[in-house]
């Protein structure tokens, strides 16, 4: 995503968990308890660079995905899967300091229609965040998000074409959707498909919905895998 999107998402982080930590979710989901109030992050993550990243940076090694042993449940009721997150430290660089995760189930549900331009405004951020299940890890000011959603995949349409119209609306860079090199993965016996430039997201169609997993942070595929291994569907 370009370098204002990455601010809107930082700016959005600090907003979000605050709200999630003094308000109820509706429904859609459960999870082990997030920080008090008192606690809720101070500074916005570091996932908003101070300048755009260069598309000719060369990327980082591939890091093996972390141990989930230990890992917490967690149970989305609105988009029907359960998955383990990590409650202290995802062990990741970047990440190694514990802290406790923050977890905001989805609050409502997704549509590429409402949500699709998450990254126009700050404004726009904070609404799509309300719409997906949002995992916040690390330290204040050092923070890695996960965020998952489900959508349906209108009839006549082809995955190909929804994820072309989501990578378009979401404002994903132009280096990583003029030929994106999937790497194919398997996520509760579901064959899905990985894409690793910069923010890292996942897709798996099911039941004619489309499953998107998104880390925001680059080069952490790793542990985007590691929570897609502990994911079970339930609907």
């Amino acid at each position: 995503m370009n370098d204002y999107a990455k601010r809107a998402l930082a700016a959005t982080f600090a907003v979000v968990i605050a709200a999630a930590c003094t308000s109820q979710p509706q429904t859609g989901g459960s999870a082990e308890p997030s920080r008090q109030p008192s606690e809720a992050p101070s500074v916005a993550p570091s996932v908003a660079p101070s300048v755009a990243p260069s598309p000719a940076t060369a990327p980082s090694p591939a890091a093996s995905p972390p141990s989930t042993a230990g890992w917490a449940p967690f149970t989305s009721d609105r988009y029907g899967y359960t998955l383990s997150y990590p409650p202290t430290s995802t062990g990741m660089p970047g990440s190694t300091v514990p802290a406790p995760t923050e977890v905001q189930p989805a609050n409502r549900d997704w549509s590429l229609e409402n949500d699709g331009e998450m990254f126009t405004t700050i404004e726009t951020a904070e609404r799509t965040f309300k719409a997906t299940d949002l995992f916040v890890m690390g330290p204040d000011g050092d923070q890695i998000a996960v965020t998952v959603f489900a959508a349906p995949i209108p009839a006549g349409s082809s995955e190909d074409e929804w994820i072309a119209a989501y990578n378009k609306a979401s404002n994903r860079t132009p280096a990583c959707t003029e030929k994106i090199e999937w790497q194919p993965l398997t996520v509760d016996g579901v064959a899905g498909r990985l894409d690793a430039c910069e923010d890292a997201q996942a897709f798996v169609v099911r039941n004619g919905r489309v499953y998107v997993f998104n880390v925001w942070q680059p080069n952490h595929e790793a542990l985007l895998e590691a929570f897609l291994s502990t994911m079970k569907f339930t609907k």
